[in-house]
C-alpha cells in the first residue's frame, strides 16, 4: 500500500494540470467574486548535519550542505475552494506526515484535508526516515549507546512543524493572479533503466556501451507538465511547478540537495526573478533514469545534475511563452483512496529477511540481497501494524 500510495502522490501534480485543463481556457474575464488567487512561500526543511541520508541501502551520513533542503507550497483559491500543492526535496513522504501535516495544516487554513497535496522530488540526497532502514539503524545505536546520536533531531516531527508552516505563510499572501499551464516536450534526458539483453533476461542498469543490450524493456515519458503563476498587472512570473518522470539520482555523495530540480529553480530565476519559487514534482519515474546506455558519460555529480537541470529549465522557459491561460477558472477538487492488495509475505521469505537485514551497512553485500530484505520487513510491517 505504502509504494501505491507514493505513486498516486508522484500522479496528484499531473492530474492537477489535467483538471486545470478542464477549466474554460477563454479571454473572458472572472468576476471580482470568483477572481483567482495565488501565492506560494518555501521553508528550509534541511536536517543536521549528521543525519542519516536516504537514497541507498547503507548508512550514509550527511557531512555537510550543497543547497539547502526545501519544502514549498502554492496555495490556490477560486471562489470558496482552495488547493495547496506542497513539493519537498526529499525521497519520499511518508503517510506518518502527511496524514499529520495535512489534518494541522486544515485546521489552521480551513482549506480541506483532502485539497492538500504534499509530494516529494525523490532527492537521494535529503534525510532518511519513516522507514525500514532509519528503524534498523536507529535501533542498532540505540542497543550499542543508549541513545541515537545520528539523530539530534526527529525528522517526521520536525517536517510536519514545516510543512504547515509552509502552506500557511503561503495561504498568507493570496491575491489575485493569473495562472497558465501546458505540458512541453523534453526527449533523449530521461531513459529506462531496464533492458532486454542477448540472453533473453531482462537487466537493470546493464551498464553503458554494453555490447549484449538488445533494447529497453520498457518506455519513457518525455512529457514536462508545466503550471506558471503570474502577477495580474505586471503579468511577471513569480511561483510554478514543473512534472518530470526522471529519477532525482544524479548527485550522490553525502551534501544534501535537491538534485537536479535545485538546477531547474536557479535556471528560472535568472529569467523570472531571485525571488520565483519553483516546485518539482516527480512524475512516474519509477523505472525511469538519466542514464543513456549509448554513450560513455560521467553518470554522478553536481557537473550532471546541473546540466539535467538547466536543460529542463530552459525546456520550461522556452515554453512560457505560449502556455494556455485558465481565464474563466472554475476549481473542483475530487479524492478517492484506492485500496489495493499488498503482496503476500511467506514464513520463510520473512525469516530470510530478517536474518539479512543485518547486511544494510555491509558494502559487500549484494545491493539486490539489501532491496529484497527492505522490501520484505515493510511489506510485514504494513500487514502486520
Amino acid at each position: 500500500m505504502k509504494f501505491i500510495r507514493c505513486l498516486l502522490i508522484r500522479l496528484l501534480p499531473v492530474l492537477v494540470l489535467a483538471l486545470l485543463f478542464g477549466c474554460k481556457l477563454t479571454g473572458s474575464e472572472s468576476s471580482e467574486r470568483e477572481a483567482l488567487k495565488i501565492a506560494a512561500a518555501e521553508v528550509d526543511i534541511t536536517p543536521p548535519v549528521g543525519h542519516r541520508m536516504a537514497g541507498y541501502f547503507d548508512e550514509r551520513l550527511a557531512t555537510g550542505v550543497h543547497d539547502p533542503l526545501k519544502a514549498k507550497a502554492i496555495v490556490m483559491k477560486q471562489g470558496d475552494e482552495q488547493i495547496a500543492l506542497v513539493f519537498c526535496d526529499l525521497v519520499g513522504v511518508s503517510l506518518n506526515v502527511t496524514t499529520n501535516a495535512r489534518s494541522q495544516a486544515s485546521d489552521k487554513t480551513g482549506i480541506p484535508a483532502s485539497h492538500i497535496v504534499i509530494s516529494a522530488s525523490h532527492s537521494h540526497t535529503g534525510p532518511l526516515f519513516d522507514d525500514t532502514r532509519r528503524h534498523y539503524f536507529h535501533e542498532t545505536a540505540l542497543a550499542k549507546y543508549g541513545t541515537d546520536p545520528k539523530e539530534k533531531i526527529y525528522y517526521p516531527d520536525f517536517l510536519i512543524e514545516r510543512l504547515v508552516q509552509v502552506i500557511t505563510q503561503a495561504q498568507a499572501k493570496l491575491h489575485p493572479a493569473k495562472l497558465e499551464v501546458g505540458i512541453a516536450k523534453q526527449e533523449n534526458l530521461t531513459f529506462n533503466r531496464r533492458y532486454w539483453m542477448k540472453d533473453g533476461k531482462v537487466r537493470f542498469n546493464p551498464g553503458q556501451l554494453n555490447p549484449n543490450i538488445v533494447r529497453p524493456a520498457g518506455p519513457t515519458d518525455s512529457d514536462v507538465g508545466i503550471l506558471l503563476a503570474r502577477e495580474l498587472r505586471s503579468d511577471k512570473a513569480f511561483a510554478g511547478a514543473t512534472v518530470f518522470a526522471m529519477h532525482c539520482d544524479t548527485v550522490g555523495g553525502t551534501q544534501y540537495s535537491a538534485d537536479y530540480p535545485f538546477f531547474i529553480q536557479g535556471t528560472l530565476r535568472k529569467a523570472f526573478g531571485k525571488r520565483f519559487i519553483s516546485g518539482f514534482g516527480a512524475g512516474t519515474c519509477g523505472d525511469l533514469n538519466h542514464i543513456n546506455v549509448n554513450h560513455k558519460d560521467t553518470i554522478k555529480g553536481f557537473a550532471m545534475a546541473e546540466h539535467l537541470g538547466s536543460t529542463l529549465g530552459q525546456t520550461v522557459l522556452n515554453a512560457s511563452t505560449n502556455l494556455h491561460p485558465v481565464s474563466n477558472p472554475s476549481f473542483k477538487v475530487l479524492s478517492s483512496t484506492i485500496q489495493v492488495p499488498l503482496q503476500e509475505v511467506t514464513p520463510e521469505q520473512l525469516a530470510d529477511a530478517r536474518s539479512k537485514i543485518s547486511k544494510l551497512g555491509d558494502p559487500k553485500t549484494d545491493f539486490f540481497v539489501k532491496v529484497v530484505a527492505v522490501k520484505v520487513l515493510e511489506l510485514e510491517h504494513k500487514q502486520n501494524p
